[in-house]
């Protein structure tokens, strides 16, 4: 389960973490991702299909930066993750993502 909060001038993230087994330490399983300066992914569901995820986005966001020589908008970031999960969902010989996500950062122009 994850639950996001906006207020007017900061972001809540909270996720739950669960263990799978008793010899697995709930520490070690980060659910809540910085993908760049501004902007943070949590999910949940498969943790593997999460970090191919926020490395995608995470590159995509160094991509804008030397193309635009600017911080990426969290809504353009959120339509590139739902595009590329979408292309995976279509292809064939692919399976899709087994996550949910919510990003969540503060724009350049300081909205959240």
């Amino acid at each position: 389960q994850d639950v996001a909060a906006r207020c007017k001038d900061s972001l809540v993230l909270c996720v739950q973490r669960k263990s799978l087994t008793q010899l697995q330490d709930s520490c070690t399983m980060k659910k809540i991702l910085q993908i760049d300066e501004n902007i943070y992914l949590a999910f949940s569901g498969l943790t593997a299909d999460a970090r191919v995820l926020a490395g995608t986005a995470r590159n995509e966001c160094q991509s804008f930066m030397l193309n635009y020589e600017d911080r990426m908008d969290v809504e353009y970031l959120g339509r590139f993750i739902a595009h590329h999960q979408q292309r995976y969902t279509q292809s064939g010989g692919r399976r899709p993502f087994g996550v949910s996500t919510i990003i969540a950062g503060i724009d350049n122009d300081g909205n959240c």
